[in-house]
């Protein structure tokens, strides 16, 4: 066994950002210390059941610090949304309003929603091969809602990350569930979410994936979220790693389509 311990992003989401789709983010449990920088970049572009596309840019920047099993991570993103403004958010975190209506195109770009996690290593076993890890996550709504960049409202979300590794090849999979925050005249559903991923080292330095992410609906009426994406992860040097994938959306409220990247430096 090479490696153990695995941080999931929804970057990290994870919960955040979507920069950290089906990451593999390693880290050695051996060191004590860890510092590590990410800045990705997300495009994504789907109908999410309109008549024109809704063309979204994401660029996450994100800073994480582990100090033995504990880490504290914090994403800052930059947001641009083009298209029908029945969209909110980005990078997992959509939600689509007004499903029903036309409403008329606006662009809207800013500060996105800031988010702070923490997560705990549970279990790591070298020797078995399996790893747990317990996430929370803080969505401030530091977006701004009058533009549609976001909700304008505090979201909490707790999830639990569980990896097998093998020599070569591991699985990962991700089950939460966010505590929304409600703006004036709206309430949304909490909903469950969830990942479910394979892994397949070539080399030391090359890794191919693919996952299928899940996650309710949070407002009635419209589709849940769903997409499945493939994604190469390359060791550039000693700190650095980069990251691309592809996705597909699988339903009204996921995007069409949508290509990301991301390095982070690790030390």
């Amino acid at each position: 066994m090479k490696k153990i311990g695995m941080r999931f992003g929804f970057v990290v989401a994870a919960l955040a950002a979507g920069a950290a789709h089906a990451d593999a983010d390693y880290f050695s449990l051996g060191k004590d210390q860890a510092l590590s920088v990410a800045i990705g970049t997300e495009y994504s572009s789907g109908k999410y059941a309109q008549t024109s596309n809704t063309d979204v840019l994401f660029v996450p920047i994100s800073v994480s610090y582990r100090e033995a099993k504990t880490t504290v991570s914090l994403v800052i993103p930059y947001l641009r949304i083009a298209g029908p403004s029945n969209l909110i958010g980005a990078a997992k975190n959509q939600v689509q309003v007004n499903g029903a209506a036309t409403p008329p195109r606006a662009v809207s770009a800013g500060l996105g929603d800031v988010v702070l996690g923490l997560t705990q290593n549970m279990y790591a076993n070298p020797n078995n091969g399996w790893a747990i890890d317990l996430t929370g996550n803080i969505k401030f709504g530091t977006a701004d809602a009058v533009s549609g960049l976001g909700t304008g409202e505090t979201d909490y979300a707790l999830q639990t990350d569980v990896a097998k590794y093998f020599d070569t090849v591991d699985f990962f999979g991700t089950l939460g569930l966010r505590k929304m925050g409600n703006p004036p005249g709206i309430t949304f559903k909490n909903p469950g979410y969830s990942s479910i991923g394979a892994g397949y080292s070539s080399s030391e330095n090359l890794r191919f994936g693919m996952a299928y992410d899940f996650r309710q609906r949070v407002i009635a009426g419209t589709a849940n979220f769903a997409e499945v994406l493939a994604f190469v992860n390359y060791q550039i040097s000693k700190p650095a790693r980069l990251q691309i994938y592809a996705l597909k959306g699988l339903t009204d409220n996921s995007p069409d389509k949508g290509l990301g990247t991301t390095v982070n430096f690790a030390y």
